[in-house]
């Protein structure tokens, strides 16, 4: 359908909701501001606690030679990263269902469950697995017993 544009009309339009947009930049800028103050807030709080983990002493990661005969281990099945560690020494397996630890590769989480290590305690985790570590096929990531 054929239309005609008239800039006498628009601007005829826009004065009417003059007020209107005022009123929407206001809240606008308002509103960015909140987020602002809260993505401050978020990222203050994230640092606080990347800063309060603790890493764990090289002397608490175990390696074959360091377990006993009883001893079972979870490893890695590919080349990725350690994003996140779910369990420390001492947790209990209670279900086949449990997280271990969360491994991401091209952004894709990788959950590794405990499976058949219900009931066995985790004695410690892999040499040199922490959030953030490269792990490579066949790196032990946990030792049960």
């Amino acid at each position: 359908e054929p239309a005609v544009f008239s800039m006498a009309a628009y601007i005829t339009f826009i004065d009417g909701i003059q007020q209107e947009i005022t009123e929407f930049k206001q809240r606008q800028v308002e509103g960015t501001a909140r987020e602002e103050a809260r993505e401050t807030e978020l990222l203050r709080e994230w640092q606080e606690q990347k800063a309060a983990k603790v890493p764990l002493a090289d002397n608490l990661e175990l390696t074959s030679a360091d377990v006993g005969p009883n001893s079972t281990s979870v490893t890695s099945s590919m080349s990725v990263s350690v994003w996140k560690i779910k369990c420390q020494s001492g947790d209990v397996i209670q279900s086949a269902d449990d997280i271990l630890v969360i491994l991401e590769a091209m952004k894709t989480e990788i959950n590794i469950l405990a499976e058949e290590k219900v009931g066995k305690a985790v004695k410690s985790l892999g040499k040199g697995i922490r959030e953030g570590a490269s792990v490579q096929v066949g790196d032990v990531l946990a030792w049960f017993e």
